[in-house]
């Protein structure tokens, strides 16, 4: 969106056909549209006129397709193009009327040769910034597109097509490029949906570069302005999705409005980076707040639910099953696991279920904790540290400690950190919250003294 706005404000210049002082840093954007409204006293009537007749034919033309040519849409904004560029030859708009065009294309490519390795040092850190902010872009404008049309999107595809594009254009003193807002949303709006078109686009600017460049050089800029505006709706229309998201997510709204904002006043390439870290501290105050749940038997079935949001789900006495539902790491381990605590003396003073000794003398196990960890998908050693303290406080009141759905992941962390089998065995772990409950109630059906296993 962002991106957009900035788009729009630099492409408002051809349109009036005005100059103006471009501006860079903080508030860029701001000062240009400043600059640009107390500009409008220069407009030029003739670059106005091509650019009110550029736009109704573009947006009248793409009314045409929606409504009669979906199967095959007519180019227009190739017709407009060839059609402005005929009408400047014809009438002189450049000489006339004081339009600006085009100009000379050069033709030709730049000979291949070894980028200069000597100004390395100097470009090391700029160089980052361009690719870490380039490629952000990329991504998002990857995403963007891939959720409007329902196809899977590949990171790391993304950033393999970027590095292989830039690696060979270095050898040709090209630009680095990543992705275009305004290109890509003319792509797009005109029926581009693979490489192939891309593949047609690059052969028609290699024959430009290469041959016909002088064809275009009377193409008024501000027919360009006008497609890449026109092409841009779809940018704007996310405006739509506000409502939706101050009802469903007001923290990814406050994300995506802090996004816009700093591009806007950053800069595009600051603006991201600002954006980047505030998303990853609202992940960071979304997990500082554990969500658990304390889970219950739903009868004649295998499953078990938050016994505050299903009624039909019922306590096992003696048993707590307490579900994490977030990873686990310092900014939250110590309240979960104090919740856990919490929770299993609760149960525990509700729900007695104590069994006499058997005739040896054994006393069966009081309680019966079982941890539901299908949600964790990682624990950090502050988090691992704060297990052990519960499980030894557990030790200390005889009561029985399972875990369940257990990641293979987080499984794996834990025998790294000596956690599984120092203080918790393998048998403890179980793959379902069920199997857990049907092996307790076995040891107990058996008068096992399950506090020695």
């Amino acid at each position: 969106m962002a991106a957009a706005v900035h788009v729009t404000v630099h492409q408002l210049p051809l349109l009036m056909g005005i100059s103006i002082v471009r501006h860079r840093g903080v508030f860029a954007v701001f000062w240009m549209f400043s600059n640009i409204v107390t500009g409008i006293s220069r407009v030029l009537l003739a670059t106005l006129v091509v650019s009110l007749v550029s736009l109704v034919i573009l947006v009248g033309g793409k009314m045409v397709n929606s409504r009669w040519s979906s199967r095959f849409p007519i180019p227009w904004e190739l017709v407009l193009i060839i059609f402005a560029t005929v009408s400047s030859v014809q009438f002189d708009l450049s000489g006339q009327y004081g339009i600006q065009i085009v100009g000379p294309i050069p033709t030709g490519l730049s000979p291949p040769s070894l980028p200069s390795f000597s100004v390395s040092q100097e470009l090391l850190l700029t160089a980052l910034a361009l690719a870490v902010v380039g490629y952000g872009f990329q991504a998002s404008l990857g995403m963007m597109f891939a959720h409007k049309h329902g196809y899977p999107f590949h990171s790391n595809q993304e950033l393999l097509a970027m590095g292989l594009c830039n690696s060979i254009g270095g050898m040709f003193q090209c630009f680095p490029v990543s992705g275009s807002m305004s290109r890509s949303a003319v792509q797009e709006s005109t029926g581009g949906q693979t490489q192939v078109s891309s593949l047609v686009s690059a052969l028609i600017i290699l024959l430009i570069l290469l041959k016909f460049g002088p064809l275009f050089q009377q193409l008024p800029k501000t027919v360009l302005a006008v497609i890449i505006l026109v092409n841009l709706q779809g940018v704007f229309a996310q405006v739509k999705n506000v409502p939706k998201l101050w009802n469903t997510d007001r923290l990814d709204l406050v994300v995506w409005v802090v996004t816009l904002f700093s591009a806007l006043v950053f800069n595009l390439d600051l603006g991201l980076c600002i954006a980047i870290v505030f998303s990853l501290f609202t992940i960071v105050f979304r997990t500082q707040q554990p969500r658990s749940a304390v889970l219950g038997h739903i009868a004649g079935t295998d499953c078990y639910r938050d016994l505050e949001k299903y009624s039909k789900a019922h306590h096992i006495p003696g048993v707590t099953v307490f579900s994490c539902c977030n990873p686990l790491y310092y900014a939250n381990a110590v309240q979960t696991f104090t919740s856990l605590k919490q929770t299993v003396s609760n149960d525990i003073n509700e729900n007695p279920e104590v069994r006499p000794p058997d005739q040896q003398g054994a006393q069966c196990a009081q309680h019966c904790v079982i941890l539901e960890l299908s949600g964790v998908t990682f624990m950090d050693s502050v988090a691992i540290g704060s297990f052990k303290s519960v499980l030894q406080d557990f030790e200390n009141t005889q009561t029985l400690f399972f875990c369940a759905s257990c990641p293979d992941g987080l499984l794996s962390q834990m025998k790294n950190h000596g956690f599984v089998p120092d203080f918790l065995s393998l048998s403890s772990f179980f793959p379902s919250v069920h199997h857990a409950i049907l092996h307790y109630q076995g040891l107990q059906n058996t008068g096992i003294d399950v506090t020695e296993l």
